[in-house]
């Protein structure tokens, strides 16, 4: 009796604890979170990139920047795109993926690595 006791509790367990997982589809960060003070300045590490209006690649050019432009950032946002994730960083210019700067608390830093970007 205690074995079937026990084999229907982890037949159960099975079952029921397994399930897909959500993902998380948007998350935008409050202007003043600590996450986003943590990343107020923003190195342009890419040779030339454009800006978007809005964070994906449908989004409309709006600037262009080159490697070691600095700009302030306004918000980080995450974007779905099929089944992945992305990442992107709201500047004062436009959008840009996060993979194509770097982030600083300070324009001090900012300006310290981008002089010393490629050196």
């Amino acid at each position: 009796m205690k074995r079937l006791f026990c084999f229907i509790c982890l037949f159960g367990l099975l079952i029921f604890g397994c399930k897909k997982q959500e993902v998380l589809a948007n998350l935008q960060l409050p202007p003043d979170s600590p996450m986003t003070d943590a990343n107020r300045y923003a190195v342009i590490i890419e040779t030339y990139i454009s800006l978007k209006d809005k964070p994906g690649q449908d989004g409309i050019t709006l600037a262009h920047a080159r490697c070691k432009d600095i700009f302030s950032v306004i918000g980080i946002d995450i974007i779905q795109i099929d089944d992945e994730q992305e990442l992107w960083v709201h500047l004062d210019g436009g959008w840009i993926p996060r993979d194509s700067v770097q982030l600083y608390s300070s324009e001090e830093k900012a300006k310290t690595a981008a002089d010393n970007l490629n050196k």
